[in-house]
C-alpha cells in the first residue's frame, strides 16, 4: 500500500516529540544527584520519606566511594521512624530545634541507594527544603543545595511542598505525573496511526483514479 510523504513525515513528528518528552522527563532524575520523594505532601501527616543517593567522583581528583550521607530536616518536621537499610547504619542528632540523620556505609561509584526514613509534616503550608551532605572516603564532602560543578554534577531535587489541601484538591505526584506521561504517548501514537492511516488511503485512492485515466486505451 502507497503511504503519502506528508503522513510519514507527520508521524516521525510525532514520534520525535514523544521521544522527547520521555528522554527529558527521564534525564531529569537521571541527572540528579540527591532525590527526596514524595516532593508533595500534606499539612500534619505522618509521611514516609525516601532519599535516593547516587555514588559519584565528589570532585575532579576524589573517585573514592560515599561513605556517609547527612540530612538535615528543615524545621517544623519531626522525625517519627528511621528505617534499617543493609549495610548501612544510622543516628539521629537534634541541634538547634533541627533534625540530623546520618546514615553511615559505603557506596560504590555507579550504584544508588535509598535511605528511608518517617516524619511528621509541619502544620503550616509551604515549600521545604532538605540540606544533604554526601561524604567520601577521603574526606571530601559536598552540599548538594548549594554546589554544584558544571560539566560533572547537574541538579539536585530536595525540596518537598508540604500542601494544605481543600475540598477537591489534589496536587500531582510523581505517580500521577507519570500516568500523564504513559497517557500522553499513548494519545500521540494513536493520532499517528490515524492520520497516517487516512493520508495513506487517500493517496492511495488517488493513484488508482490516476492510473484509470491516464492507462492507454487499446
Amino acid at each position: 500500500m502507497y503511504k503519502g510523504k506528508s503522513g510519514y513525515g507527520l508521524l516521525y513528528a510525532i514520534l520525535i516529540i514523544t521521544s522527547f518528552i520521555i528522554t527529558t522527563n527521564r534525564s531529569m532524575c537521571v541527572d540528579a544527584h540527591a532525590i527526596i520523594h514524595p516532593q508533595y505532601s500534606d499539612t500534619s501527616k505522618i509521611e514516609v520519606y525516601r532519599l535516593t543517593v547516587y555514588g559519584e567522583n565528589l570532585s575532579l581528583s576524589d573517585f573514592s566511594p560515599t561513605i556517609s550521607v547527612i540530612i538535615e530536616v528543615p524545621k517544623g518536621f519531626t522525625i517519627v521512624e528511621i528505617f534499617n537499610i543493609s549495610g548501612w547504619t544510622y543516628k539521629l542528632r537534634r541541634e538547634d530545634n533541627i533534625e540530623k540523620i546520618i546514615w553511615d556505609g559505603y557506596l560504590p561509584i555507579g550504584r544508588s541507594v535509598d535511605l528511608i526514613f518517617k516524619a511528621r509534616n509541619p502544620d503550616k503550608g509551604g515549600e521545604y527544603e532538605f540540606r544533604v551532605y554526601q561524604k567520601s572516603l577521603i574526606g571530601t564532602i559536598i552540599l548538594w543545595n548549594e554546589w554544584s560543578y558544571s560539566g560533572v554534577h547537574g541538579a539536585s531535587y530536595l525540596t518537598v511542598k508540604i500542601i494544605s489541601r481543600s475540598p477537591g484538591y489534589y496536587p500531582y505526584t510523581s505517580t500521577s505525573l507519570l500516568a500523564i506521561e504513559l497517557i500522553t504517548i499513548i494519545s500521540l501514537i494513536t493520532l499517528a496511526l490515524i492520520i497516517w492511516r487516512r493520508v495513506g488511503w487517500r493517496k492511495e485512492i488517488r493513484g488508482i483514479l490516476w492510473f484509470k485515466h491516464s492507462a492507454p486505451k487499446f
